[in-house]
Parts: structure tokens; C-alpha cells; sequence
């Protein structure tokens, strides 16, 4: 829906579906759309705010360790504190783009602040990365803007993800990538039905979304390597997550092929199945595949774009990294083209029938 004038037609045609009359505040809801239209930004602007904010908060905590403020851990924290709260009340208060990117870099530098601040006064870092995610948490009930629920949302997953590699241990750096995965795949499938549980978990899905995305490729990133090596210990725990996550997809397939036929579901099925395989040793391509084919499901183009980016990532370093010579591994990226090349077109050919 892009016009407030195709209001009408939509609420009519979820009458048609339901087949139960609507009780709608037409002019209520109207308000809130232009008022969610008039401070809508794309995903350039929002990745914008982001570097925006990071480099308004470099340039801020640069001028105050210049001023000395780093001789004082109390001054670090309370400061840090007041940088939090301001950025809470600000966005809380006033909706408005302009103030939201405002908050953003009040926060970042307040989380910054608070961080060095602990750091130097605690002498734990499993005690910084346990009351970053508190604070996370804590933004995450009070944050009502997009940008501020991300970066909330981030610390949480950050904070979890560094505990583990503080004690650097591979097992759990695997059990986290697992779970992140099922998560993940669990909470774009199960959309309608979060985003129903309150009008703030509606609000704040679709930045806990793209955050666990933003965390899921950036740790399968960076493991990528120790996985190829085969030496992290349960390496294999996010890529069998991510191959039964993309299996329990084919029915939805079937759907969208309108295949009824027993017999070619099942030889569907077996050849996802020996096609995914090999990704076995190489989580970050099962994930990708995984992310690309439910997000192309639910439509959602942000994780179409970063899971193809990552899909091209994960596989050239996956060749790369083969112990096989070269015109071996071109011979394998031929036969994996041909073969895709022919699962294409059986599929075109199957949906353009009437």
C-alpha cells in the first residue's frame, strides 16, 4: 500500500477474505499512515543513520579523552548514563527522522561511555558484556524508533557473542550460530503471528529482524575459516540447522510449483537434499541459501539482497579454501552451474503452466 487512498480497497478486500465485517477507525487509521509515511526512510537512509552516528560518536569521545574525561571512571559512567537516558527520552518523546538520528548518536556514544567506564572500574569483561546486554534490553521495552531498537537489538546479540569469544571457546560459538539460525528462521516464518502478540513487538519487529540477520552473517563470517579447516569442535551444528531449516521449506515449494505429485515432491526433496550436502563443512553457505529462500517466501527484500551478498561470499571462499587444484574446481563450479541452470528452468517451466 503506498497511497492512504488505497485504504478503502484494502480494508475491503480483508473483509472479502475474512468474511466478517470490520469494525476500522477509517480516519484514525489514515492519520497514523501519513504519519508513518512522513517519517518512512529507506534502507540507504537507515544504513546513512548508522555511519552517521558512528562517526558523529568517534568525533564526540575523541573530544572528550581529549579533555581528560578518561582520567575519571565515575565521570565515564555517569556521563555515559545521562548519554543513554537522554537518547531514551529524546526518541520517546519526539518522533521525528531528524531527532531519531540524533538519538542514535547519543546512544552509541552513551554505550561507549558506560562500556570504558565498567571496564575500567569493573576489571571484568564478562561483567561489560552482561550489563551491555541489560541495557540492550532495557532499550529495547522503552525504544520506540526503528534505529534505536536495532542498535538495541545489536548490543543484546553483540554482547551474547562476546561473552563467548572472551572465553573463546569453539563449541559454543557453534551452539550460538545454531541457535541464532533457528531463531531466525523460526521468527520471519512466525511473523503474523509475533507481531499480534502487542502493538510494541510490532513496532520493534522488523529491527530485531534485520539485527539477528546483520549477527547471523557477520558470526558465520567470521568462524567461516575455522569451519573450512575442520578443526572447531561441533562445526557441524549451524550447517545441519540450516539444511533442515531450508528442507521444511519444500512444501512451500510444492505450493508455489503446484506440484501434486507424490513422486516428484519426494525427488524434489532428495535432490535439495544431495544438492545441499556438500554444505555440510561450510555452514555459511547452507545459511545463506536458507536466508535468501525464506526471505524470497515471506518477501522481504533486505534479506534477499544480504543473503545473495553472503551467498557469493561464503561459496568463493569456500572454493578458494578446497585443497583440490584448480581445473578441478573449475570443473565442479561448471557442474554446480549446469545444475542450477536446470533446476531453473524446470522451474519456470513449471510455473508458467496455467
Amino acid at each position: 500500500m503506498r497511497k492512504t487512498a488505497e485504504l478503502p480497497q484494502l480494508l475491503e478486500t480483508i473483509q472479502q477474505f475474512t468474511g466478517k465485517p470490520l469494525q476500522v477507525k477509517e480516519e484514525a487509521l489514515k492519520q497514523a499512515y501519513d504519519k508513518a509515511a512522513a517519517n518512512r526512510s529507506g534502507i540507504a537512509i537507515k544504513i546513512l543513520v548508522v555511519i552517521g552516528g558512528i562517526l558523529s560518536t568517534i568525533a564526540f569521545i575523541g573530544f572528550l579523552l581529549v579533555a581528560g574525561l578518561y582520567e575519571s571512571e565515575q565521570g565515564l559512567l555517569v556521563t555515559g548514563v545521562l548519554f543513554l537516558a537522554g537518547a531514551l527520552i529524546t526518541q520517546a518523546v519526539v518522533d521525528h527522522l531528524f531527532l531519531d538520528t540524533l538519538a542514535v548518536t547519543f546512544y552509541l556514544s552513551g554505550v561507549t561511555l558506560f562500556a570504558f567506564g565498567l571496564g575500567f572500574s569493573a576489571r571484568s569483561e564478562d561483567t561489560v558484556c552482561i550489563a551491555l546486554i541489560v541495557v540492550g534490553l532495557i532499550s529495547m521495552v522503552i525504544a520506540q524508533s526503528y534505529m534505536l531498537a536495532f542498535c538495541a537489538a545489536l548490543l543484546i546479540l553483540g554482547g551474547s557473542y562476546a561473552i563467548i569469544l572472551i572465553h573463546s571457546d569453539g563449541g559454543l560459538m557453534s551452539v550460538y550460530n545454531t541457535v541464532l539460525i533457528l531463531a531466525f528462521t523460526a521468527f520471519v516464518l512466525l511473523e503474523a503471528q509475533i507481531i499480534n502478540i502487542h502493538p510494541k513487538v510490532c513496532k520493534i519487529y522488523n529491527p530485531i529482524r534485520i539485527a539477528m540477520l546483520c549477527t547471523l552473517l557477520v558470526t558465520l563470517y567470521m568462524g567461516n575459516e575455522r569451519w573450512l579447516a575442520r578443526n572447531q569442535q561441533y562445526h557441524w551444528m549451524p550447517a545441519l540447522a540450516a539444511i533442515l531449516c531450508t528442507l521444511s521449506l519444500m512444501p512451500f515449494i510444492w505450493k508455489a510449483l503446484n506440484i501434486q505429485n507424490i513422486a516428484i515432491r519426494v525427488a524434489i526433496f532428495l535432490a535439495a537434499a544431495l544438492v545441499l550436502a556438500p554444505t555440510f563443512w561450510a555452514p555459511g553457505i547452507a545459511a545463506a541459501v536458507l536466508i535468501v529462500l525464506i526471505s524470497f517466501l515471506v518477501n522481504y527484500k533486505t534479506g534477499i539482497v544480504l543473503g545473495s551478498v553472503a551467498l557469493i561470499v561464503f561459496v568463493s571462499e569456500y572454493y578458494y579454501h578446497l585443497a583440490i587444484n584448480l581445473m578441478t574446481k573449475s570443473l565442479v563450479m561448471m557442474a554446480s552451474g549446469v545444475l542450477f541452470l536446470l533446476f531453473y528452468i524446470l522451474s519456470r517451466k513449471q510455473l508458467s503452466k496455467p
